[in-house]
């Protein structure tokens, strides 16, 4: 049976359907939304293909993205970074999405988060100041707090705050805690209504994971 499409419109949703990510639907819908805006669009899109491979490369030394004819990655050469440390990421733009994260403070990847949260937590034998120092470094502020929180609490658990936690949040969440540090069944879930925030929970894991390492002698 015939295609009622075009041959040059079925190219194109086929070339766009190769892309990671992009469905058949999508690619029909990426191939008529071109189709119907000005050929100039089209154009551009073209030229900027076309132009790819030959205008970019990588740096040979961290093997980030540079322009053609560059030899060595801004990364590389600014001299107030140091070289003996190495970030180890899946492709490269996970470089700039680090590079973005870190001008707004502590990003979002476990590399920097759980060092800044033993930073914090280090820093002090007080959960809420270790708290507080986490909030300080700006970023994911409400990871790094929580894991720095457990950290430190589970260092000093005298000096959990004792108020300002609902008494059914902090009954299930010491019960949680209890069952991870003995390996059991952690306790039916709290309900909807009253649940525990989820960083809450990942606090309490991890408060659960050094209570187990202190059992096991770690």
């Amino acid at each position: 049976m015939a295609s009622i499409l075009p041959h040059a419109l079925l190219h194109l949703i086929d070339e766009l359907g190769n892309l990671p990510g992009v469905g058949p639907r999508t690619a029909e819908r990426y191939a008529y939304d071109l189709l119907r805006r000005d050929p100039s669009v089209g154009n551009k899109l073209a030229t900027a293909i076309a132009h790819l491979h030959a205008n970019v490369a990588y740096c040979p030394k961290t093997f980030a993205l540079i322009e053609k004819g560059q030899e060595l990655s801004p990364l590389y050469t600014d001299p107030d970074r140091d070289k003996t440390v190495v970030a180890v990421v899946e492709e490269p733009l996970d470089v700039v999405a680090r590079e973005m994260s870190w001008e707004r403070g502590v990003s979002a990847y476990c590399v920097d988060t759980v060092p800044a949260a033993l930073l914090a937590a280090r820093s002090t034998h007080d959960p809420v100041v270790a708290i507080d120092t986490a909030i300080q470094l700006g970023g994911d502020t409400d990871t790094v707090a929580a894991i720095a929180g457990a950290i430190a609490g589970a260092h000093a658990p005298d000096r959990l705050p004792t108020t300002g936690i609902p008494a059914g949040w902090r009954a299930y969440l010491e019960e949680l805690a209890r069952a991870i540090a003995e390996r059991r069944r952690p306790p039916r879930r709290l309900h909807p209504l009253v649940a525990v925030p989820r960083n809450v929970g990942v606090g309490l894991a991890m408060i659960g994971v050094i209570l187990q390492a202190r059992l096991i002698g770690w």
